[in-house]
Order: structure tokens, then sequence, then C-alpha cells
């Protein structure tokens, strides 16, 4: 936790692209500030914005006690995937592993580390959008209900088509975004950790043979 404290605000220029890691988060009503880092029991995830301060991206740090070199392979065959470019709707899916003892570190760090980055989705968590629901704060019209509907199995169809499963479809791993615009999903499918594919077995074999 040391070290996510470091990388607040830090800059990181990786083969060309501008990333800032964001910087605390002020909630309203008078709480103290909270760090825009999320935790979870696989490991941490960290919000990164472009030159503007819009968040474009996120970083997937693993947490050290569950890290093994399966998991690295498993995250370095699905980033070799593409699975961001199949369709919108799984976008959000990690699409580059970086290791700052090759891409170099970001500006006034000294510590190395490495990281699987995907693309920051609009919308919230379905965990958040949900209690949001429950409380009567949001209100889900038939037309996005129905919406979410066809994103999510859309979301779902393109990767069994693929030969694969997202593995945790948790509430935490849904997206929905209420200002969806003309075009775009309404529900976007994130965090790939638990996926299932056949094929990375047998890519594992040949690797060891």
């Amino acid at each position: 936790m040391h070290d996510m404290e470091e990388l607040l605000r830090r800059e990181w220029r990786v083969n060309g692209q501008f990333y800032r890691f964001a910087d605390e988060e002020i909630v309203g009503g008078g709480y103290a500030p909270t760090k825009p880092y999320l935790r979870g029991t696989e490991g941490i995830a960290y919000p990164l914005e472009n030159d503007r301060g819009e968040i474009t991206s996120f970083v997937k740090f693993f947490n050290q006690t569950r890290i093994t070199p399966k998991r690295i392979e498993r995250t370095k065959w699905l980033v070799d995937q593409e699975i961001q470019s199949w369709e919108k709707e799984v976008e959000g899916a990690p699409h580059a592993w970086l290791d700052t003892s090759v891409v170099g570190r970001p500006a006034g760090i000294s510590f190395d580390f490495a990281c699987a980055i995907a693309k920051a989705v609009p919308g919230l968590t379905w965990a958040e959008q949900g209690g949001k629901v429950a409380a009567g704060e949001v209100e889900l019209d038939p037309a996005l209900r129905r919406e979410c509907i066809v994103s999510l199995l859309r979301g779902l169809a393109v990767l069994e088509q693929r030969n694969m499963l997202h593995g945790d479809l948790s509430p935490n791993n849904i997206i929905v975004d209420l200002n969806q615009k003309v075009g775009d999903p309404a529900l976007y499918l994130i965090d790939f950790d638990g996926f299932v594919a056949p094929e990375i077995g047998r890519a594992s074999c040949r690797e060891r043979v």
C-alpha cells in the first residue's frame, strides 16, 4: 500500500502514450478525501488519467500473495487474444501487460512493478448502480433494461464463440452505463481474471514442450 501512495499523481509515458495515476478523490458532505484505487481480493485497480484529467484506463496490480508465474502466463495470453477488439461490450478486457523493467518507470518512482492495463469503460459497476436502484436514487426504464440484457448476452456470446467464458460475472465486474450513447452498449464486462478457456491449457503445454 505504501507503493500505491507513491504512485498518486505520478506521470508515466509508455510507448509514446501519456498516463497520470489519479489523484485523491474528494467526497462531498465533509468527508475526508478517499484514495482513487480500488482494493479487491485479487489485487488493486488504479485509474489512469490522460493529459486532460480524464480517466481513460485502469491498471490492475495483482495481490503479491496470489500472483504466480501461472497467473502472469494466463494474463499475458489473455492480452494476446485482443479481446477488446471483438465487440464493444468486452472492450474493457486487458489489452497490455506492462513491466517497468522493460518499458520504464513513472517519473519519480524508484521501484519496478508489472501490471495489466485496460480501457476505462463508461458507467458504474452493477454493485454501485444496483444499490442506487434499491435505494430509489436511480430508476432504470424498461428500454434501458432491455438494452442491458442485449449487451450482456452479446458480450457473453462473443466470448463463447471464441470458446471462452468470463468466469466471474459478479456485480463488481459488470458496468452499467445510464448515459448510454447511440451505438454504444448499455452494459460492459470487465475484469477477466477468472476466465475459462481450454486453449490456455494447450498453449501452456506447448510452451513446456
